[in-house]
């Protein structure tokens, strides 16, 4: 039996509801207690292990103003939100990361792929078949909008390109710590794959077009900060 740690499901309309609520709190305290009462489910137990969830998810460090809050708050972007909880949601399940680079991200646009994928995984992580987790596995990858069903297939879906996500990410991940970055180390970090971003000349091409509109310096051979985040969330970037 692998010692990996048995995943849960993602729940996205519950997380992003709740990002978007904890901006009408004051406390976290009363945003948690609140929480249960905010999910649709009818049943009290199914509320509280969802709401449970979403906080150890999405709200671990146990405050209000996140990361995903402040830039719902700022950019009041949908989509946005949507593929930055991708990130965060991928950086904390590493065994659905796992999956998704495996077997998703190496696929080209419109290929297909058998459900079977997502049992052979389960089997081969867990040991066993265990018909939840592979529920949740494919449910995952379709709410975070890497596939969609094509009849008795998963076909691996188009998406559009989150530049401004991975502006956002670029600078919580590296930019908080050092002036500068070089693009390997970019290239080698994992935080735009999570996004959806296929292939390392996109990367390049979002950092050439933040150096064109003066939202960083990018050289090719590394990129260097000329915002804070907190810039950054204070006002609406065009991007």
């Amino acid at each position: 039996m692998s010692s990996k740690t048995w995943f849960q499901r993602l729940y996205l309309k519950e997380s992003v509801l709740s990002v978007k609520s904890s901006l009408n709190f004051f406390d976290f305290k009363s945003f948690k207690n609140d929480l249960i009462l905010l999910l649709p489910q009818e049943s009290k137990s199914s509320r509280t292990r969802i709401a449970n969830n979403i906080i150890n998810r999405f709200f671990s460090e146990k405050k209000l103003y996140t990361f995903l809050a402040q830039a719902w708050e700022t950019y009041q972007d949908e989509e946005l939100l949507i593929q930055l909880t991708r990130y965060e949601f991928l950086a904390c399940e590493p065994v659905i990361a796992e999956f998704y680079l495996e077997h998703i991200y190496s696929l080209s646009e419109d290929a297909l792929l058998s459900s079977q994928v997502f049992s052979i995984f389960i089997k081969n992580t867990y040991g066993r078949k265990i018909e939840n987790l592979e529920r949740w596995l494919s449910a995952s990858m379709r709410d975070l909008g890497f596939v969609g069903r094509a009849g008795d297939f998963y076909e691996v879906r188009k998406e559009a390109v989150p530049k401004l996500a991975f502006v956002l990410l670029l600078h919580r991940l590296f930019f908080e710590k050092a002036d500068n970055i070089g693009y390997d180390d970019i290239l080698n970090s994992v935080f735009w794959k999570f996004l959806g971003i296929r292939d390392e000349r996109t990367v390049k091409n979002i950092l050439l077009e933040a150096d064109l509109r003066d939202v960083l310096l990018f050289d090719g051979h590394g990129a260097r900060k000329m915002y804070g985040l907190e810039e950054l969330m204070a006002g609406k970037m065009k991007f």
